[in-house]
């Protein structure tokens, strides 16, 4: 494979873990003063006053103002196709470019010699030297899978959520790896409110020493399992390319890193939330399982589907 193949590939392959991360990280505009902020996501909106949030969503939004309203003239409804429209075009775009990474790895006959090999003959020394082995490149997409749930992992940023609803009313509880959202609305009509384990862990230690404040023991967690994903989104990335220059020994060696970090990553934070009381896993189990801790689950199983291949 030519050299430049080679980085045009890494390209591709930055590139859509960027495009999931920018999904995931849902921050398109933000404006800012010095006690307030106005943050638009593509879904919705989060207004900020004196450290309390306050989360808006366009369907919510949308739903409202055409009861009064025509749909062509709520600015809610215009905001809400823009942001769908957003979120499907980068879809499309990380769907395109990681076909394109594994066609710049394995052109169009090396893949041809190499499924056909696999499929009638035994494999070759001819057919190795021409292109990697066919289990090595779908080892490598794994690792790569692996590591785009990782970064959307991140950047979904639910790891626990409890939800309830009676007569109308609803109200959710939603643990990220920063802070928490708490929501409650009455037919149709609510929302949100933010809360940042770093203001809380601050005000705690005025009253508490540090480890007496759950709010500080959860803050110190959630850093740890976001550092642990960075580790795994790294080395799942150094694992395809090792793959793809026939270090195959490294990507085995990177890819058994990257599994270790998501699953420490996941004992560390569900351990001290069921610690803490944020999560219940006697009782309830998977029940109040985040949308996060599921990417990660899959994504260390990609993992060790990639340490197999590899």
């Amino acid at each position: 494979m030519a050299p430049r193949k080679e980085v045009g590939a890494v390209a591709t392959i930055v590139a859509a873990i960027l495009a999931v991360a920018a999904i995931a990280v849902n921050e398109l505009i933000k404006s800012e003063g010095n006690i307030s902020s106005l943050t638009y996501h593509w879904s919705g909106t989060t207004s900020c006053y004196l450290g309390a949030c306050v989360e808006s969503k366009y369907e919510d939004a949308c739903n409202t103002c055409k009861k009064i309203a025509d749909a062509s003239d709520c600015d809610t409804c215009k905001m809400k196709g823009a942001g769908q429209a957003w979120v499907a075009l980068n879809g499309l775009a990380i769907a395109v470019l990681a076909f394109a990474a594994i066609a710049v790895f394995l052109d169009r006959s090396k893949l041809q010699k190499v499924l056909l090999a696999s499929l009638f003959s035994k494999p070759t020394k001819k057919h190795n030297k021409m292109a990697p082995q066919k289990s090595s490149v779908i080892g490598a997409v794994a690792g790569i899978v692996a590591a785009v749930l990782a970064v959307a992992a991140i950047g979904v940023n639910e790891l626990i959520k409890w939800e309830d609803s009676a007569l109308g009313v609803e109200s959710s509880l939603t643990y990220h790896w920063s802070g928490t959202t708490s929501c409650g609305s009455l037919f149709g009509l609510g929302g949100c409110v933010e809360s940042k384990y770093e203001d809380a862990c601050d005000l705690c230690k005025k009253i508490a020493d540090a480890s007496d404040c759950d709010s500080c023991t959860m803050m110190s967690a959630g850093q740890a399992w976001v550092a642990l994903n960075g580790l795994a989104i790294a080395v799942l990335a150094f694992a395809a390319i090792a793959v793809f220059l026939d270090r195959s020994k490294f990507a085995k060696g990177f890819a058994g890193i990257a599994f270790l970090a998501i699953a420490l990553a996941l004992v560390v934070y569900y351990a001290v939330a069921d610690e803490t009381g944020a999560w219940n896993g006697d009782e309830y189990g998977a029940e109040n399982f985040g949308v996060s801790g599921w990417l990660d689950v899959v994504a260390a199983l990609c993992s060790a589907i990639a340490i197999a291949l590899d």
